[in-house]
């Protein structure tokens, strides 16, 4: 009788240890599941998974049958693969939504990406108040353009122009002139500013950011021109910023960036109240509504800070936003 009992309990574990040993060869995706979470539930990295189903990007759809392992090296003569499949309630339900996405492609599988890939555009148009240390305040009216270039790995290239026009008062004292010598300037001044520069997703890098946050940090070359009648003086600076985009609900995001640009070359041109430009800020905040499927097109409206530092003194101007971005 015990050596029957031994036999059994043998037999039993032998069982359970081959129960055990089979390895699920492929996953039919669910809803809400991305490449980083299939990896972390069956083993095989994302990179493995990507080159074994190939993969063009980290996009999937629901439905999907993705090989867990390797199909050059999968003995076919074993038992068919397992599949888990969806349950049958979301197997019934539209599947509008995943049209959607074929459209899409760039897109992940909860319908948004933040990094573009291709072609964007962007326009922005504002008014805002120059206010100077020692000259005062003026009125000001505002555009910027702005086109990117985005790769598939999260690297895009941007080349920018903004514009911006304000009256300036300027205040000087004459002792040769009756009352004291006082006397006021108003001049029409205009700011130009090209950048050329790229920038990098950090999402692109954590996949647990992938479908909600893309920070990119950006570096180049900026080029500004600061006009008026008087004088022009100009600057050459080094561009380093970065911009956060957080998606908070179905197709609305807030976005935020932040620029420091020390000049590398300047022009001496320059009044003596102001000196030479030594470094150009830019600080802004705003939100943007998205539109399209196929194409995206975006509403937004924010606020921001253009700064530039001269050696004796320092010009801020506030701006409000409005625009509208395309992305193809």
């Amino acid at each position: 009788m015990r050596h029957f009992l031994l036999i059994a309990a043998l037999s039993l574990t032998a069982a359970t240890a081959t129960a055990e040993d089979e390895v699920q060869a492929s996953y039919s995706v669910e809803r809400g599941d991305t490449l980083s979470s299939i990896s972390e539930r069956f083993g095989p990295s994302v990179e493995d998974i990507s080159a074994w189903n190939a993969l063009p990007s980290d996009a999937i759809d629901v439905g999907q049958v993705l090989w867990l392992v390797d199909p050059a090296t999968y003995n076919a003569e074993d038992p068919e693969p397992v599949v888990e499949e969806s349950p049958p309630t979301e197997v019934e339900e539209p599947k509008e939504p995943e049209a959607k996405k074929e459209k899409a492609p760039r897109e992940s599988s909860d319908g948004y990406k933040p990094a573009v890939d291709g072609f964007s555009a962007r326009a922005m148009f504002g008014t805002g108040r120059v206010q100077e240390r020692e000259l005062g305040s003026s009125e000001s009216a505002d555009v910027a353009i702005g086109v990117q270039y985005g790769l598939s790995n999260g690297l895009a290239f941007r080349l920018s122009f903004s514009d911006a026009l304000y009256d300036q008062t300027y205040r000087s004292v004459n002792p040769s002139m009756d009352g004291g010598g006082l006397y006021e300037t108003t001049v029409l001044e205009q700011n130009q500013d090209f950048g050329l520069h790229a920038s990098f997703d950090v999402a692109e890098l954590v996949d647990s950011l992938a479908s909600h946050v893309s920070a990119r940090p950006a570096f180049g070359f900026r080029y500004v021109n600061l006009y008026n009648p008087q004088f022009d003086s100009w600057g050459l600076a080094l561009h380093l910023g970065t911009e956060l985009r957080v998606h908070v609900a179905d197709r609305f995001r807030l976005e935020g960036r932040a620029s420091w640009a020390p000049a590398v070359a300047t022009s001496s041109e320059t009044l003596s109240i102001m000196g030479l430009p030594r470094y150009f800020t830019d600080f802004g905040a705003g939100a943007g509504m998205d539109f399209g499927d196929t194409a995206r097109w975006t509403v937004l409206l924010g606020w921001a800070a253009h700064g530039v530092v001269f050696e004796h003194t320092t010009r801020v101007r506030h701006v409000g936003e409005l625009g509208l971005s395309v992305a193809l």
